[in-house]
């Protein structure tokens, strides 16, 4: 004897479970991003704090480069967690 056709129902279960799911994983997309972006935030403060410092001092030493390269890092980093954050709240 063949099986009976699924319900409305039954087949609202499984959709409603995955929007759950895809809910659940954007709040905590949301929330990684958050807690990826504070202590970035600070330490892209720090770090312009320091520069400022260098350049007012004209110091041009092995120090400001890497100043500077770790800015250019940090910049590419925070950019990178507000793409991922974009995307993801695209998807709601």
């Amino acid at each position: 004897m063949a099986s009976p056709l699924p319900t409305n129902q039954t087949l609202s279960e499984p959709i409603s479970a995955g929007s759950s799911f895809e809910s659940q994983r954007d709040d905590a997309i949301a929330s990684l991003c958050h807690s990826l972006r504070t202590p970035l935030t600070s330490s892209m403060g720090f770090l312009q704090l320091a520069l400022r410092e260098c350049r007012r001092a004209e110091q041009v030493s092995p120090l400001s480069r890497n100043l500077e390269l770790a800015d250019e890092q940090l910049r590419r980093l925070a950019a990178m967690i507000e793409e991922f954050s974009q995307r993801a709240s695209r998807r709601t």
